[in-house]
Protein backbone atom coordinates (compact mmCIF):
# COMPACT_ATOMS: atom_id res chain seq x y z
CA UNK A 1 0.00 0.00 0.00
CA UNK A 2 1.08 3.54 -0.57
CA UNK A 3 1.95 6.08 2.10
CA UNK A 4 -1.29 7.88 1.23
CA UNK A 5 -3.24 5.33 3.26
CA UNK A 6 -3.16 7.49 6.40
CA UNK A 7 -4.27 10.59 4.50
CA UNK A 8 -7.14 8.96 2.61
CA UNK A 9 -9.78 8.65 5.35
CA UNK A 10 -11.96 11.27 3.65
CA UNK A 11 -11.67 9.44 0.34
CA UNK A 12 -12.46 6.12 2.02
CA UNK A 13 -15.48 7.60 3.81
CA UNK A 14 -16.81 8.98 0.51
CA UNK A 15 -16.33 5.57 -1.07
CA UNK A 16 -18.05 3.82 1.84
CA UNK A 17 -20.97 6.23 1.42
CA UNK A 18 -21.19 5.14 -2.24
CA UNK A 19 -21.06 1.49 -1.16
CA UNK A 20 -23.82 2.13 1.38
CA UNK A 21 -26.05 3.58 -1.34
CA UNK A 22 -25.35 0.61 -3.60
CA UNK A 23 -26.08 -1.79 -0.71
CA UNK A 24 -29.45 -0.15 -0.16
CA UNK A 25 -30.27 -0.98 -3.77
CA UNK A 26 -29.54 -4.71 -3.26
CA UNK A 27 -32.60 -6.95 -3.03
CA UNK A 28 -33.56 -8.08 0.46
CA UNK A 29 -34.54 -11.54 -0.78
CA UNK A 30 -30.85 -12.53 -0.80
CA UNK A 31 -30.84 -12.60 3.02
CA UNK A 32 -31.87 -16.27 3.17
CA UNK A 33 -29.42 -17.63 0.58
CA UNK A 34 -26.91 -20.17 1.88
CA UNK A 35 -23.33 -18.89 2.12
CA UNK A 36 -21.83 -21.76 0.13
CA UNK A 37 -22.71 -25.20 -1.24
CA UNK A 38 -22.11 -27.39 1.81
CA UNK A 39 -22.75 -30.65 -0.01
CA UNK A 40 -19.80 -33.04 -0.24
CA UNK A 41 -19.42 -32.14 -3.92
CA UNK A 42 -19.60 -28.41 -3.17
CA UNK A 43 -16.94 -28.64 -0.45
CA UNK A 44 -14.64 -30.68 -2.69
CA UNK A 45 -15.09 -28.28 -5.61
CA UNK A 46 -14.42 -25.24 -3.38
CA UNK A 47 -11.17 -26.80 -2.14
CA UNK A 48 -10.05 -27.62 -5.69
CA UNK A 49 -10.83 -24.11 -6.92
CA UNK A 50 -9.01 -22.54 -3.95
CA UNK A 51 -5.86 -24.60 -4.55
CA UNK A 52 -5.83 -23.97 -8.31
CA UNK A 53 -6.49 -20.25 -7.82
CA UNK A 54 -3.87 -19.84 -5.08
CA UNK A 55 -1.25 -21.61 -7.21
CA UNK A 56 -2.06 -19.51 -10.27
CA UNK A 57 -2.09 -16.25 -8.33
CA UNK A 58 1.21 -17.04 -6.60
CA UNK A 59 2.77 -17.87 -9.96
CA UNK A 60 1.56 -14.59 -11.49
CA UNK A 61 3.00 -12.55 -8.60
CA UNK A 62 6.32 -14.44 -8.74
CA UNK A 63 6.46 -13.60 -12.45
CA UNK A 64 5.74 -9.93 -11.68
CA UNK A 65 2.36 -10.11 -13.43
CA UNK A 66 0.00 -10.11 -10.45
CA UNK A 67 -3.07 -7.90 -10.62
CA UNK A 68 -5.92 -6.71 -8.43
CA UNK A 69 -8.17 -9.19 -10.22
CA UNK A 70 -5.84 -12.04 -9.22
CA UNK A 71 -6.13 -10.94 -5.59
CA UNK A 72 -9.93 -10.77 -5.93
CA UNK A 73 -10.19 -14.26 -7.45
CA UNK A 74 -7.98 -15.76 -4.75
CA UNK A 75 -9.93 -14.00 -1.99
CA UNK A 76 -13.27 -15.21 -3.30
CA UNK A 77 -11.99 -18.76 -3.68
CA UNK A 78 -10.78 -18.71 -0.06
CA UNK A 79 -14.12 -17.36 1.21
CA UNK A 80 -15.94 -20.29 -0.42
CA UNK A 81 -14.05 -22.88 1.62
CA UNK A 82 -15.78 -24.55 4.58
CA UNK A 83 -15.35 -22.43 7.74
CA UNK A 84 -17.29 -21.02 10.65
CA UNK A 85 -19.52 -17.99 10.26
CA UNK A 86 -17.05 -15.94 12.34
CA UNK A 87 -14.14 -16.91 10.07
CA UNK A 88 -16.17 -16.25 6.90
CA UNK A 89 -17.27 -12.86 8.24
CA UNK A 90 -13.65 -11.91 9.01
CA UNK A 91 -12.51 -12.99 5.54
CA UNK A 92 -15.38 -11.12 3.90
CA UNK A 93 -14.39 -7.94 5.76
CA UNK A 94 -10.82 -8.29 4.48
CA UNK A 95 -12.16 -9.12 0.98
CA UNK A 96 -14.30 -5.97 0.92
CA UNK A 97 -11.46 -3.86 2.37
CA UNK A 98 -9.16 -5.04 -0.42
CA UNK A 99 -11.78 -4.06 -2.98
CA UNK A 100 -12.12 -0.63 -1.38
CA UNK A 101 -8.34 -0.27 -1.74
CA UNK A 102 -8.66 -1.33 -5.40
CA UNK A 103 -11.35 1.29 -6.06
CA UNK A 104 -9.21 3.92 -4.32
CA UNK A 105 -6.28 2.96 -6.57
CA UNK A 106 -8.53 3.42 -9.61
CA UNK A 107 -9.68 6.80 -8.29
CA UNK A 108 -6.07 7.92 -7.74
CA UNK A 109 -5.17 6.93 -11.31
CA UNK A 110 -7.99 8.92 -12.84
CA UNK A 111 -7.58 12.60 -13.53
CA UNK A 112 -11.34 13.03 -13.46
CA UNK A 113 -13.39 12.93 -10.31
CA UNK A 114 -14.61 9.52 -9.11
CA UNK A 115 -18.24 8.47 -9.67
CA UNK A 116 -20.84 10.81 -8.26
CA UNK A 117 -24.37 10.41 -7.02
CA UNK A 118 -26.97 12.27 -9.13
CA UNK A 119 -30.36 13.38 -7.84
CA UNK A 120 -32.08 10.00 -8.38
CA UNK A 121 -29.63 8.21 -6.03
CA UNK A 122 -28.11 5.95 -8.68
CA UNK A 123 -24.32 5.99 -8.81
CA UNK A 124 -23.02 7.14 -12.17
CA UNK A 125 -19.51 7.08 -13.62
CA UNK A 126 -17.81 10.42 -14.27
CA UNK A 127 -18.47 11.98 -17.67
CA UNK A 128 -16.13 10.75 -20.39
Amino acid sequence: MSGDKDNSYGETKRLLDEIHIARLQCPDDFDNLPDVDNSAHGRMAAKQVAVITADGVARRFLEGRGTWSHIAMDGLAQICLPMSDAERRERLIRFVAMHVAWIEAIDRRNVEKPPTQPQNGAIQPPPA
